[in-house]
């Protein structure tokens, strides 16, 4: 065997090393080649692109120096600059769009600026110098927008009496030495007397609007538009028009949420009076139109004003249970006379519908400061105020027949509550006079005029709706029960927070239906055997416990008819306590206009007044024998 020679070997490493260097050397220059090759297009391509010409700072220099004319003509450089972009297709000249588009916008704002502090100035009666006249000619190509808005401001400010006439004077005459301006004002500003006219119809149109008058002020501006002498008048027909879209703005905001709520409650002859208001300015608007759609089909065609004294029946909760209410008890007299039973109720106003009675609301008799208000009534029927008086639940009433309490069904309906002696509860519409009303109606609807239903005159001492609300409510239900007998009976709950949400959703329901809430006084109080300290008392107590749940009320039912007329001091309480409208009983419809207040008469529907129909004057409006249920009073 032979030993092979390690030096070949080593030789042969050596070769290959280098060679590989070689090989590294030859990618490295073609890499920095290709790189050289990227650069050089990459600047060659770039030297191609456009450059802004301009940066603010040269403007700024301008400015600073007070050079308009190298300003303006830096920007008419800028925008030919941005003109030539238009063609240039490449994606690369964007930025530079932007750019130019951000610097020319800044130099318009800034002209914008100074132009309009020399229009400020000369809405002050400053007279320009000859170089200011010269800087705001050459700034009105730039800025034309702003400064016509700001002219017209100070045009508006003089015609709504915020500019006197002499320097609005001295303003036209800086302002009309502008070509543009001019052009644009001259038509104003070159009549003193068209001037002072506009003014004078302008100052009309704003002592409307301090009125709310809306239809007059959108009249008077619209006859200015109509007006020959003012059709050229350029700046004052710009005004019109800006402060018409301002009146109709305000005038729909406040027009239209009333039409819809009118409409909500199926108030549709209130509805159709503001349409017809409105619909002249908004003669296209859709919701509008839907609107006076359904009224002209619902309405009366027809409708009067009643001058006459408004007939108003009223009656006391309804007997739900007749065997309840004549089982021979200590409570059957009271009942007897009091009351009225369902079917009763039922036919009374079948008498009515068919002597062409209909109802209305009660609200439109009076205005805000207690004043008679003639009551719009369709041609042919005849006004009607129906009232639930002395309205409450007590041990006594649930003895005597009547509902326990008053719930909302699954349709949100009110219904009665009947509780039995074994403690069992019955539930109908019919077992208050509400449902009793409100059935009859929707078999009826012309029997309602404008929604209308009724007035229920609450009292308070017990709770609402058979509710006690408060502990001293709940009290006093116990004590009256006890004391007359009924002590067995007892209020529906002690949760007073719960019988408050109740409550609350009751009185939401009633005033869906376009129901009425008045007073009958916390306590069932006698007014005219109470004193002024007694009366005051008691209202501490409504406005204590029963205010929070019913608001404001503005109509007093005197608790027994009575009146107290012939006591000015207790009827002025009444009044200030907002009680606009106060009512008692009396054989005939009357009413009488006092001091802030209207007083009317009410006729009671009962047992003892359909017996005596003629005495009470009941029979004027119904015939005791078509009406009483003598089989069911025995």
């Amino acid at each position: 065997m032979f030993k092979r020679s390690g030096k070949k070997s080593g030789i042969s490493t050596k070769q290959h090393s280098a060679a590989r260097i070689r090989q590294r050397r030859m990618i490295a220059i073609a890499l920095a080649t290709l790189v050289s090759a990227v650069a050089l297009l990459w600047l060659v391509l770039r030297k191609n692109d456009p450059v802004v010409p301009y940066t603010w700072r040269d403007f700024e220099q301008a400015f600073e120096r007070g050079d308009d004319d190298r300003m303006i003509a830096m920007y008419d450089e800028l925008r030919l600059f941005r003109a030539d972009l238009i063609s240039t297709d490449r994606s690369s000249v964007q930025s530079v769009i932007t750019e130019t588009d951000q610097l020319i916008k800044r130099v318009e704002e800034k002209v914008a600026l100074r132009g309009k502090a020399l229009l400020s100035e000369a809405a002050k009666g400053e007279s320009w110098t000859p170089k200011e006249t010269y800087r705001m000619a050459r700034y009105v190509p730039i800025a034309t927008p702003p400064f016509f808005e700001h002219i017209h401001a100070v045009i508006a400010d003089y015609l709504e009496g915020n500019v006197d006439e002499s320097t609005i004077v001295r303003f036209a005459d800086n302002v009309v030495k502008i070509l543009p301006f001019r052009q644009e004002f001259g038509t104003f500003f070159s009549d003193k007397s068209t001037m002072t006219a506009a003014r004078e119809l302008i100052d009309k149109v704003l002592k409307s609007g301090v009125d709310k008058n809306r239809e007059e002020q959108l009249t008077l501006l619209d006859g200015i538009l109509n007006n020959k002498t003012f059709k050229t008048v350029k700046p004052l027909i710009h005004y019109v028009h800006d402060k018409m879209m301002e009146v109709k703005r305000v005038y729909y905001g406040e027009l239209m949420p009333e039409i819809r709520d009118h409409m909500y409650h199926e108030q549709t002859y209130d509805a159709e009076q503001k349409i017809k208001r409105l619909i002249r300015w908004f003669s296209e608007d859709e919701e509008l139109l839907s609107y006076y759609a359904v009224c002209k089909e619902v309405n009366p065609e027809r409708v009067i004003f009643w001058r006459d004294p408004v007939e108003h029946l009223s009656l006391k909760p309804l007997i739900a249970d007749p065997d309840r209410a004549f089982d021979g008890d200590v409570f059957q007299p009271a009942a007897d006379r009091d009351l009225v039973m369902i079917s009763e109720l039922e036919r009374a106003l079948d008498v009515l519908y068919q002597k062409d009675y209909v109802l209305i609301n009660e609200r439109s008799l009076v205005n805000e400061k207690g004043q008679l208000c003639h009551v719009p009534v369709p041609e042919g029927k005849k006004p009607l105020v129906l009232v639930l008086e002395d309205f409450y639940s007590s041990g006594p009433r649930t003895e005597s027949g009547i509902a326990h309490r008053l719930e909302l069904n699954d349709e949100g309906q009110l219904i009665g509550v009947v509780l039995d002696l074994d403690g069992t509860e019955r539930r109908d519409r019919s077992f208050t006079a509400i449902g009793v009303i409100e059935a009859f109606v929707e078999r009826h609807p012309d029997f309602s005029f404008n929604g209308a239903r009724g007035t229920i005159a609450l009292v308070g001492q017990f709770g609402l709706f058979g509710y006690p609300m408060a502990q001293v409510q709940d009290l006093a239900w116990q004590y009256n029960a006890k004391n007359q007998g009924s002590e067995g009976i007892k209020p529906v709950s002690s949760d007073y927070e719960e019988n408050r949400n109740v409550v609350t959703a009751i009185l939401d329901a009633l005033h869906r239906k376009n129901w009425n809430i008045a007073s009958g006084s916390y306590h069932r109080i006698s007014v005219p055997f109470s004193s002024e300290k007694d009366l005051l008392e008691d209202f501490m107590m409504w406005e204590r416990w029963i205010k929070p749940h019913t608001g404001d009320v503005w109509a007093f039912y005197y608790p027994f008819g009575e009146h107290a007329e012939l006591y000015p001091k207790r009827t002025a309480i009444l009044k200030e306590h907002g009680l606009i409208l106060q009512c008692g009983y009396g054989p005939t419809p009357y009413w009488h206009q006092s001091d802030g207040y209207l007083y009317v008469s009410r006729v009671l529907l009962s047992g003892y007044n359909l017996r005596h129909a003629k005495a009470s004057g009941l029979d004027r409006l119904m015939s005791s024998n078509v009406i009483l249920d003598t089989g069911a009073r025995r």
